[in-house]
């Protein structure tokens, strides 16, 4: 199988390994006037969240990472001539803004002749955020801004990123950049059992929505809950709240102020992030998962692990995300529950209306016995067991046996088809 080379900065001695590619040789100094970490790592790349430093074989990952089997990194003196591609492997969502006034300008003079000559092609990598291209974000002008600045071709600046527009985008607004999307979350997590049974043990037995970080659009789903009176009838974590929006009561703010965090488990402490974790206990003791994505507004299309682990348990699911979601899902050949709900909530475009439009529809459920919810759930195993065997096949069709995703080797490859 013929190998893709990728090509490495030259060995930095403090970190006793290859230099980031994109970072600085002088560690800044010479760009900001003072010593700084790679702008492209992010706190979560060097840090447990005990405060522990990760060891050195977790940073070679993050400059070395293994998209597949296929890629080959290769070190400055052994590029000689050869064709590659540079890697800037992202892990900060702010980076473009840090790196505004850098660009390129730390990527090896070499390299960039390269890419000028067709030789070479920059790939930026960030498949975990989908904030760029969202309302008020220019992540991709910022990035053509530094292609052209390094008078680099148009077309050989590429991102690979998880807002699900990207291609979209990049075309509507007339950008020099190749913008590719990739979800890139069903490794996170594994569960191989059969579907979670409807079990409730207690009142809190209406839906189950995973929050921790309180965004505004997870504060607000919070306040139409309560405005429903249903915020007790679900297992519900968010973590403490300092604030409440202006159009929150003065009752609802106090309420949320004074009583969060809230927990589902005290066993669980909501400084650690759970996103690689399953609790199947959860999903049977509550009949709908109601899951908040990480973002809900205009510009972007975003999954992460959140949506996919109630199709991996076999749990219903009404979920607070961008417009299109449900309908994204479908194109992938899932199912969703639009015969006991109304779906046309995945259409609304503003997002307070869309919040309250789900909430509404959870809020139906509350009115039904425990009987009568499991009676429905029974009906709804069909729909979640085709969406389990779904995930299995998908999976199989995107990923392999180490996670790695098909759609970055194809995307590497196609690359290196072109410039080689």
């Amino acid at each position: 199988m013929e190998k893709i080379i990728c090509s490495l900065e030259d060995w930095d001695t403090i970190l006793d390994y290859y230099r980031p590619n994109g970072s600085s040789k002088t560690w800044y100094l010479k760009e900001l006037g003072q010593l700084h970490l790679p702008l492209m790592w992010a706190e979560w790349t060097l840090f447990s969240e005990d405060g522990e430093m990760f060891n050195l074989d977790r940073y070679k990952r993050t400059i070395t990472a293994p998209y597949s089997e296929r890629v080959e990194y290769t070190s400055p003196d052994k590029i000689q001539g050869q064709s590659h591609i540079y890697i800037i492997n992202v892990n900060d969502n702010n980076f473009f803004t840090k790196n505004y006034d850098i660009g390129f300008s730390c990527v090896s003079e070499n390299y960039l002749q390269d890419v000028r000559n067709g030789k070479s092609a920059i790939v930026l990598f960030l498949p975990y955020e989908g904030y760029s291209g969202t309302e008020g974000n220019y992540d991709f002008e910022i990035i053509d801004n530094w292609r052209q600045k390094s008078k680099l071709p148009e077309g050989s600046v590429y991102y690979l990123n998880g807002n699900l527009l990207s291609e979209k985008i990049v075309k509507k607004r007339g950008l020099g950049i190749k913008g590719i999307s990739l979800h890139y979350f069903e490794p996170w997590n594994k569960y191989d059992e059969p579907l979670a049974e409807y079990k409730p043990i207690d009142d809190k037995n209406l839906f189950l929505s995973y929050n921790r970080q309180p965004r505004p659009h997870r504060i607000n789903l919070a306040i139409d809950l309560l405005r429903k009176g249903i915020f007790n009838r679900g297992l519900l974590s968010l973590y403490k709240l300092e604030s409440t929006p202006p159009h929150a009561t003065t009752t609802e703010s106090n309420f949320l102020i004074q009583n969060s965090p809230f927990t589902i488990d005290s066993n669980y402490d909501l400084f650690y992030n759970l996103a690689i974790n399953i609790t199947k206990e959860d999903y049977e003791r509550t009949f709908i998962s109601l899951v908040t994505e990480t973002l809900v507004n205009k510009g972007t299309l975003f999954l992460s692990e959140k949506i996919w682990k109630p199709i991996m348990v076999g749990h219903p699911f009404i979920v607070y995300g961008n417009v299109g979601t449900l309908g994204y899902l479908k194109s992938l050949g899932y199912k969703t529950f639009d015969k006991w709900i109304d779906e046309s909530y995945d259409e609304i475009i503003d997002e307070s209306e869309r919040c309250y439009k789900i909430v509404s529809e959870v809020s139906k459920f509350s009115k039904m016995s425990v009987d009568e919810l499991k009676k429905i759930r029974q009906e709804m195993n069909e729909v979640c067991l085709h969406n389990q065997e779904n995930y299995k096949k998908v999976y199989k069709e995107r990923y392999d046996e180490h996670g790695n995703s098909y759609k970055v080797e194809e995307v590497l490859s196609n690359i290196w088809d072109k410039i080689k």
